[in-house]
């Protein structure tokens, strides 16, 4: 073989294997970045449970206010509507029993299309596995049941296996529920796989 098609048959060999890497190193990268994304999204809206837990405890203003400042505060970093997100405000009580019960519970007025349920009620008394349950009944984006009918607070389930609270006393949790949008959405559509990530941060002051 002269040194001219040597030289052919190398440059022919170097493109093959460019085409074949080219790919796997775009996709590795377009992770990278969709992982990015995600973690950007998860550190906002913990910082958004987090203000407007200190919001609610802190000042008067109504529940309905602190979630659209919540929204439009975050609207600089992520586009928050009622379709991908939704937010929980909630009062809680310690019982003489030990339990601790739900006051009230606030949630976006209107109601959008995506609505995951709150991860605070449940219908387990005691310090056994909670059975999950929800708000009785929601008014106006209110949910405030009279005393005797009030479910319990699960917070033990939310990774806060110490959390207790004294008879009496009071405290109040934010959750934020994200649905994050990525480039891969569109791939789990063409094969009816659903990689849409629900983001959640819950926080308790």
């Amino acid at each position: 073989m002269s040194p001219r098609s040597f030289k052919i048959s190398s440059r022919g060999q170097s493109l093959i294997e460019l085409a074949m890497v080219l790919p796997l190193l775009f996709v590795l990268g377009l992770g990278v970045f969709e992982f990015s994304r995600t973690l950007f999204a998860q550190n906002t809206i913990l910082n958004m449970s987090r203000e407007g837990a200190n919001l609610f405890s802190r000042t008067v203003t109504a529940p309905q206010d602190i979630i659209n400042t919540l929204r439009a505060t975050a609207s600089s970093s992520l586009s928050m509507t009622n379709a991908n997100s939704i937010i929980y405000i909630t009062r809680v009580s310690g019982r003489a029993d030990g339990n601790i019960e739900i006051i009230d519970q606030y949630r976006p007025n209107p109601l959008g299309t995506y609505t995951p349920a709150s991860r605070v009620p449940t219908t387990t008394a005691g310090t056994g596995n909670c059975t999950m349950t929800t708000c009785p009944a929601w008014v106006n984006g209110a949910c405030s049941p009279p005393a005797g009918s009030r479910p319990l607070a699960c917070l033990k389930n939310l990774n806060l296996p110490q959390f207790a609270l004294a008879s009496g006393r009071t405290a109040f949790v934010v959750e934020v529920f994200y649905l994050e949008s990525t480039i891969f959405n569109k791939i789990g559509n063409y094969f009816s796989i659903n990689i849409k990530p629900d983001i959640y941060a819950i926080t308790i002051f």
